[in-house]
């Protein structure tokens, strides 16, 4: 439980190292446990995911932020990646187990709570649906967009319901860092959990280093100079 008077700018680090951080262990554990059990069923390995980004989302709601415009965590993040890689399986997983934890915690804020737990979900179903399989392709500012855009949706919920209900004191500062700082947490979770579901190793190359070059020389991924290095190496 973290204070941040000045709002998330001022809390960077603290958002990353305790929220962020745990979510990349996470995705470790997701993928020592994915090999461990050889899981190849398509619904096992959704049910996988959600169960631990929902064990992400409650971790992160267990460490939030205070800022001057209320508390803030990195739940709407877990909640998306995991409902954009598991599907409705993952989503329903996810959305469910952190409601109930909003639920637990109390407090006036608990409708607005749920609905940003669904409009992540919601919004990472829909672009599952759309690229399906191609999820794990996707690139930097694919994911920088799909988190763009949870975090425009959270911030619409919560000023809609602020106006509603009368409330006029939340800063601007903390929507505009939130625009940087949760998309960017979106790109990490996204990015990692990408490589431990990439193509199989080359000979001469573990799993891992392979997804890791896969994923570094991609030529949609890559600045116009490094694509023109690439092609002299």
């Amino acid at each position: 439980m973290t204070d941040a008077p000045d709002g998330l700018f001022a809390a960077w680090p603290t958002l990353f190292s305790v929220n962020i951080a745990m979510g990349l262990l996470l995705v470790f554990v997701y993928s020592a446990v994915r090999s461990g059990f050889d899981i190849r069923r398509r619904e096992l390995d959704a049910l996988l995911i959600g169960v631990v980004f929902a064990c992400g989302a409650l971790i992160s709601m267990m460490h939030p932020l205070h800022t001057a415009g209320g508390t803030v965590d990195a739940r709407g993040v877990f909640v998306l990646v995991g409902s954009l890689f598991g599907g409705a399986i993952g989503a329903a997983v996810v959305a469910l187990a952190t409601i109930l934890y909003r639920i637990e915690i109390g407090g006036p804020g608990i409708p607005v709570g749920i609905l940003i737990i669904l409009a992540s979900a919601l919004i990472g179903v829909l672009f599952n649906r759309r690229y399906g399989d191609r999820v794990k392709d996707l690139v930097v500012l694919e994911l920088f967009a799909i988190g763009l855009i949870n975090v425009i949706a959270t911030i619409a919920i919560v000023r809609i319901v602020s106006l509603i209900s009368g409330r006029t004191d939340i800063p601007y500062a903390t929507d505009l860092s939130s625009l940087v700082i949760f998309p960017v947490g979106t790109v990490l979770l996204a990015m990692v959990l990408s490589m431990t579901r990439g193509r199989d190793g080359m000979v001469g190359m573990s799993a891992s280093d392979m997804r890791l070059t896969s994923w570094l020389f991609r030529p949609a991924s890559m600045p116009p100079a490094l694509s023109r290095l690439r092609m002299l190496l």
